[in-house]
């Protein structure tokens, strides 16, 4: 019987391979998927950094407790750390502003909801009653010569 490997198992794998601890590679696999992974360009800068570094420390003769003390000091470093423990999220925010300010990574516009001049999806009818008192008043205005 062959074994079968869901997708979450997968990018786990996937990220093990790549040099990351397993809590990274926990909350990286539960966020992204693999696509994400191969093709998002401050991802792709983690990978790489993480890749090399770990690649670099094993040609050294490093063993994997200290490749994780070195890890854990790159966090501690950088200050990535929560209340003394690692924090993946402030890394990913690290990458993320990096890989925006270097032009590699365009992030999505946000929608906005509201905004001067335009109509918002909230209360219609209120908006228009506002926006006709609005144009009401400046004709008066205009009328007056104010």
């Amino acid at each position: 019987m062959a074994k079968f490997r869901t997708q979450y198992r997968y990018k786990y794998d996937l990220l093990i391979g790549w040099g990351f601890l397993p809590f990274e590679s926990k909350e990286l696999a539960k966020q992204y998927s693999v696509a994400q992974l191969r093709t998002v360009s401050y991802i792709q800068n983690i990978i790489k950094a993480r890749r090399l570094f770990v690649s670099g420390l094993r040609a050294r003769g490093y063993k994997d407790s200290e490749i994780r003390d070195r890890i854990y000091a790159l966090y501690d470093t950088r200050d990535w750390l929560t209340v003394g423990r690692p924090d993946i999220w402030q890394m990913l925010r690290y990458y993320r502003k990096a890989s925006i300010d270097e032009g590699d990574y365009i992030p999505p516009k946000r929608k906005g909801t509201h905004h001067k001049g335009g109509i918002s999806k909230g209360n219609l009818q209120g908006q228009r009653k506002r926006r006709k008192a609005k144009t009401s008043l400046q004709k008066y205005d205009e009328a007056r010569g104010r």
